[in-house]
């Protein structure tokens, strides 16, 4: 009796995982979805890292369309890419997911956990993978096969693809620059300090944050140093490049510098811990401290705007969707803002820890615990566009 029922309980999960496709599908990019957009295929977003996306139907309602749990901790940056949710996790698998339905797409095995999430270029992903395995990983969307590999230890989380080369920096000081389509190691620069931020890139530049407190201006072409600037705290998040280059340091400093020669044009103390890159729409730029306060600075002149009282410890970085600013809190918070005033548009209480940013692309927004589950707000549910 006891074996026909362990027999019928198989057969029952058999055609269980036969209909839903389980766990088990491989992710394969088709054409079509290749025609799909990547509004947020790296790092917050684009290389300018300004986490913002001002295009778009976002209402600032957190209503849930989906809801989803990954059985896996998120490691790394979200990515959004043709149209799915890009998920890097802790149990060495890469796994997407319909961005509009939430719809189970399928997995990519890495053999590893990655430390930077995965960013995509065209039919192209790429992952840096934590110790033993210490590489940096190219694979083929359309089948899963791997493209290139090259030895990378302890990457930052988040990666950059500047024009045609991936541009990735390491905990051990160094900043290193790919051919993306095969691999070649175009420059390796070391620096004097440890690197805990990853690169953004503007005005024909990349911008390193070190953990010595300085910023280092790179050549994207052969990796020489352009200049440094001290900004006197630890940097271990990424900068914004905009009108000016944002930042912020550990101690609570947010500055703005000029990307042309690196002279500081203002600095003010936000008096609290930063680990979260700061987001930069409309003039403005929004910062989260570990206080539990949102600020908005006028990104000219650093003159406070407003100010948000969450009561909550914040240690990811805020994320802008049109007029709205959306931040999570360690203590399982997600928050709508309005930019304007920091008016409090909606609050939703999911319960669970979170320590990555968001990821919008201007219509709805992604969010990911620390405990797997995947949640996307928003009230437009308009069709994805596909490249003309």
């Amino acid at each position: 009796m006891i074996r026909k029922s362990l027999s019928l309980a198989l057969a029952i999960l058999f055609l269980v995982l036969l209909v839903t496709g389980g766990c088990t599908r491989r992710y394969r990019l088709s054409d079509e979805a290749r025609a799909i957009p990547s509004t947020w295929p790296q790092h917050r977003g684009e290389p300018a890292s300004l986490g913002a996306a001002q295009e778009g139907n976002f209402n600032g309602k957190l209503s849930i369309l989906w809801e989803e749990s990954s059985n896996d901790k998120p490691a790394g940056p979200l990515s959004l890419a043709h149209g799915t949710l890009v998920y890097a996790g802790t149990k060495r698998k890469v796994k997407f997911y319909n961005a509009a339905d939430g719809s189970y797409q399928g997995k990519i095995k890495v053999k590893g956990v990655s430390q930077t999430g995965m960013a995509v270029n065209d039919t192209l992903g790429l992952v840096a993978l934590a110790p033993p395995k210490s590489r940096v990983m190219c694979l083929n969307l359309k089948n899963g096969s791997e493209v290139w590999r090259y030895p990378l230890r302890d990457a930052t989380a988040g990666s950059i693809i500047v024009k045609d080369r991936l541009i990735m920096s390491s905990v051990d000081g160094r900043v290193s620059a790919w051919v993306i389509t095969t691999g070649e190691l175009l420059w390796d620069l070391v620096s004097e300090s440890s690197l805990s931020a990853p690169p953004s890139y503007g005005y024909e530049k990349i911008f390193q944050p070190t953990d010595r407190g300085g910023l280092l201006a790179i050549s994207p072409d052969d990796g020489s140093v352009l200049y440094e600037v001290d900004v006197a705290g630890p940097i271990v998040s990424a900068i914004a490049v905009s009108k000016f280059l944002y930042g912020a340091d550990v101690y609570g400093n947010a500055f703005a510098i000029d990307p042309k020669d690196g002279h500081v044009i203002w600095k003010r103390s936000l008096n609290g811990q930063v680990w979260g890159a700061p987001a930069v729409a409309d003039d403005r730029v929004i910062v989260c401290h570990t206080g539990g306060k949102v600020a908005a600075l006028d990104a000219s002149v650093g003159t406070p705007l407003w100010e948000f009282e969450a009561r909550e410890v914040i240690t990811s970085a805020p994320t802008i969707a049109g007029r709205y600013v959306v931040v999570g809190t360690m203590a399982g918070k997600v928050i709508s803002l309005d930019a304007a005033d920091g008016q409090v548009v909606e609050t939703r209480d999911l319960n669970e820890p979170i320590a990555i940013a968001p990821v919008t692309d201007g219509d709805r927004v992604y969010v990911a615990t620390q405990k797997g589950s995947i949640i996307c707000f928003g009230e437009n549910n308009a069709p994805f566009k596909t490249r003309r």
